[in-house]
């Protein structure tokens, strides 16, 4: 059973975000999903760009192994239709023609709107392109951005183990978790496969930088939340107890679950509120 759910005892407005005293490089997150998107984008970008410069020369051909190789039955059965246009059938096409002539009509009729048929079942599928989300990052991506184009993702299952650092021992008195934009290509309906969550269930520790996923589940943790959709979407404050973390040296989060129970876990952002210790020599 979690502890009390926070209250807002504090007066947040003296606290603000204690950026600088983060030891960004000294922070660690275990099962997080590597970023992919710096590897994989120059290449598609040159293929992008050698396919564009190869188009007059590779359509063409295209074209050709689509009509002459792809199917070749299907060229038999025109050629077969053709050959007679030219062997003298010019009298009955002639009765034809006086004799229906409403039914020629029609036929132009519906062949003139064929494209526009075409190109109204073409709109919709260039209006339907999903717009991009953000892209994978690691945790001193996240720790380092101002905004939300950055998304921190786990990777075997929804649980997300964060060990934040500090530069010198603060009075950490509130952080906050964003989670607004999914990462790119992944799904966020929960029966979806590798869809993906904000973090709901949240349990803090502080000065145990050396817990693992083995250690969360025996070490008590000092203090734990559920948090609400909109916590996630505005990024609230969460005040912790002043008396168990006024000397904190590092703090571990333990995103344990998501809003929507989907495979992965996500989230944008990760600030912190507090004040740094004076330093005595």
């Amino acid at each position: 059973m979690g502890l009390p759910q926070p209250q807002d005892r504090l007066s947040q407005s003296e606290f603000t975000e204690i950026h600088d005293a983060l030891d960004i490089t000294g922070s660690v997150a275990l099962n997080v999903r590597q970023p992919v998107g710096a590897q994989t984008a120059p290449r598609a970008a040159s293929a992008a760009a050698s396919g564009s410069a190869d188009a007059g020369h590779t359509a063409q051909p295209d074209v050709l192994k689509t009509t002459g190789e792809q199917n070749p039955s299907t060229c038999a059965d025109a050629n077969t239709e053709e050959e007679p246009k030219p062997t003298g059938e010019v009298g009955p096409e002639t009765q034809e023609t006086k004799g229906q002539p409403t039914e020629r009509k029609e036929a132009d009729k519906e062949g003139g709107t064929q494209p526009s048929t075409l190109a109204a079942t073409a709109a919709p599928c260039v209006a339907a392109v999903p717009a991009p989300g953000a892209e994978v990052a690691t945790l001193q991506q996240i720790l380092r951005t101002k905004d939300c184009n950055l998304a921190l993702v786990s990777d075997v299952d929804e649980q997300l183990l964060l060990n934040i650092s500090f530069k010198q021992p603060i009075r950490l008195a509130s952080f906050s978790i964003l989670a607004t934009t999914p990462p790119q290509g992944f799904p966020t309906e929960a029966d979806a496969e590798d869809s993906v969550s904000a973090p709901m269930v949240v349990k803090v520790y502080c000065n145990k930088s050396t817990l693992n996923f083995c250690g969360v589940v025996d070490e008590v943790c000092a203090f734990s939340v559920s948090l609400k959709p909109e916590d996630v979407l505005t990024g609230r404050r969460i005040a912790l107890p002043g008396s168990k973390f006024h000397m904190c040296s590092s703090a571990q989060f333990f995103i344990q679950e998501n809003q929507a129970g989907a495979s992965y876990t996500f989230l944008n952002r990760l600030v912190f509120y507090g004040v740094a210790h004076k330093r005595y020599s």
